[in-house]
């Protein structure tokens, strides 16, 4: 990452009329707007039809929030969940949006019913003045509900009623009505997605001796938690895990004009294996090479560094490297790092290179903005995607402030889905059952944006069967530069900040000296 990302916190518009808070791990939900939160005593099943129903104000669209808006109802209709998933196990925002008829201007309370595992829950109610049709930037005029975590199931189904008075029983119940939904006022399934939703990183703190230092990052529990919120709060998942591992010497310098951030990065992806980590395990090194961000980044930098990972069964390569200051930025390091290890390119703002040839074209996607409105699960607010100096970006681009969009949302999602159901890339422990395939040696290699080949340092490291990378043919050189009978096929995974990336070269069966690699030979 070439300049620390800024995590939108400004565009937003407080969250309000929510009737339930969230649990540590999701944060809390803040007020505002002419709105009151309370609870229905469910009679029965269908307990708000016994409510009198408005026959002025329309339930128009539904939509949930989990970090970008989800459509799941417009104008009255069910719609498959557009733009992004809905993530089971994680916090969510249902918005209701109601049109009101020419003139009227009302109390309308809103009552959305849930159930859960076929149990009905106590259903949800918030009550405001309704006068003009439902804005995302007008809050007064939407009515939003707070679904914990563990009310987010693949189960889940609904209903929506707008009545005019909840204490006042409604003569008889129409079998259809435009003041709820669904209209006979049944229930209907949310439709959130049952997945293995975690994203799993062991920190590495990389002791920085360069200098002599022997300086540290900060991964103190403070600085870990702003970690996992930032990730929690941009991932599509229930969970973010983060392991600190013991720290990890280095002796090399690392530059804030990139120099030294590929051998630092092979390093880390050769201590992945080494450990042994399971396939759906991202490592993440951290270092301070200077005393603070400003002094390292005083004119610009290079904040991160990871390898473009398209495969997701390429799980030996789930490592990335940033700077590791106290603060938001470094956490927004992180989060673009890990997205690249996610095999996420960059988002096409600021500059970046190698950007997503799949990037929506609409107007409102261009220069990498958001496609939606976003939320915030951590602290309840609700991110305007907006226009002018303040219009958030997304969290893969180059471009401030950030936030994440949509398509962003999705492909993370499918990505996250695949890596939980990878098996490891990784050799068998000593006395284990023996794998399927016969493992073999790599060592890895640092190509720079002139094709030179630079070997690292440390052991080959082992894998069980061969990478999905880029095909780049080399031959292998021995004794009195005669070539091996036999050239062989290494694999490439380009850097996302810097031109060059990481080789993984087979070790042959034979004894070598050097390798030809686009016409040069490198001694190993």
């Amino acid at each position: 990452m070439k300049r620390s990302l800024a995590l939108l916190l400004g565009v937003v518009v407080a969250c309000g009329g929510s009737s339930a808070s969230v649990d540590g791990a999701s944060g809390g939900s803040s007020g505002g707007g002419a709105s009151s939160g309370g609870a229905v005593t469910p009679g029965d099943e269908h307990a708000a039809l016994q409510l009198k129903l408005v026959d002025d104000v329309t339930v128009q669209d539904i939509a949930i929030f989990q970090a970008v808006r989800v459509n799941v109802v417009k104008a009255g209709e069910r719609v498959a969940a557009e733009g992004a998933p809905i993530v089971a196990g994680r916090r969510g925002v249902i918005r209701v949006y109601v049109q009101p008829n020419d003139g009227v201007s009302r109390a309308v309370t809103c009552v959305l019913s849930v159930k859960v595992g076929g149990k009905q829950l106590e259903a949800k109610k918030v009550t405001k003045t309704i006068s003009a049709p439902s804005d995302d930037a007008k809050p007064a005029t939407v009515f939003d509900f707070d679904l914990k975590p563990e009310e987010v199931t693949a189960d889940l189904s609904y209903s929506v009623s707008l009545v005019a008075d909840d204490a006042t029983p409604a003569a008889s119940a129409p079998a259809t009505s435009d003041a709820r939904y669904p209209r006979a006022g049944d229930f209907e399934a949310l439709g959130a997605t049952e997945s293995s939703s975690v994203v799993k990183v062991v920190l590495v703190p990389v002791q920085y001796m360069a200098d002599g230092s022997g300086r540290l990052p900060d991964v103190s529990e403070d600085q870990v938690e702003v970690f996992r919120q930032t990730m929690l709060s941009l991932y599509p998942v229930a969970k973010v895990d983060i392991t600190v591992r013991e720290p990890f010497v280095w002796q090399n310098a690392i530059g804030g004009n990139g120099s030294g951030w590929d051998t630092i990065l092979n390093a880390i992806t050769r201590l992945r294996s080494q450990d042994r980590a399971p396939a759906d395990v991202y490592y993440y090194g951290a270092f301070a090479p200077r005393t603070s961000f400003g002094s390292f980044c005083s004119q610009g930098c290079v904040t991160g560094l990871s390898s473009l990972v398209q495969n997701p069964a390429d799980s030996m390569m789930r490592a990335s490297v940033g700077v590791g200051y106290t603060g938001p930025r470094s956490a927004e390091t992180m989060a673009h790092e890990i997205g690249h290890a996610h095999g996420r390119p960059h988002a096409p703002c600021g500059g970046a290179q190698g950007t997503d040839p799949s990037w929506p074209t609409g107007a409102a996607y261009k220069n990498a903005t958001l496609g939606t409105w976003g939320f915030n699960i951590i602290d309840g607010t609700f991110i305007n995607p907006g226009a002018g100096a303040s219009q958030p970006h997304d969290m893969m681009s180059y471009c401030d402030p950030t936030w994440i969009s949509d398509y962003q949302f999705n492909a993370l999602f499918q990505r996250v889905v695949a890596v939980n159901g990878t098996q490891a890339f990784i050799a068998p422990a000593p006395g284990s059952a023996p794998q399927p395939q016969k493992s073999r040696s790599y060592r890895i290699a640092a190509v720079d944006g002139a094709g030179n080949l630079a070997f690292d340092a440390g052991p080959a490291i082992q894998l069980d069967r061969e990478p999905v990378g880029e095909i780049r043919s080399l031959r292998f050189v021995g004794k009195n530069a005669a070539y091996l009978p036999v050239a062989s096929n290494a694999h490439f995974f380009p850097y996302d900040h810097l031109p060059g990336g990481t080789l993984l070269v087979p070790e042959p069966a034979t004894s070598y000296e050097a390798v030809e690699f686009q016409g040069k030979t490198f001694k190993r």
